[in-house]
């Protein structure tokens, strides 16, 4: 039961340093005005969600 509980919880938190990284990029990107790699990102960012 426990190492079920740290299975998800060590999944959990890797997709929120995933979500963490898209966020930093789409923030260059954005001052960029790069809006094909801000779509592209944006896209991948619903997919973790």
């Amino acid at each position: 039961m426990n190492s079920k509980f740290n299975q998800l919880l060590s999944m959990k938190n890797l997709r929120d340093i995933q979500k963490t990284e898209i966020l930093v990029q789409m923030e260059q990107a954005s001052k960029n005005k790069d809006k094909e790699t801000l779509l592209r990102l944006t896209k991948q960012l619903r997919s973790i969600s």
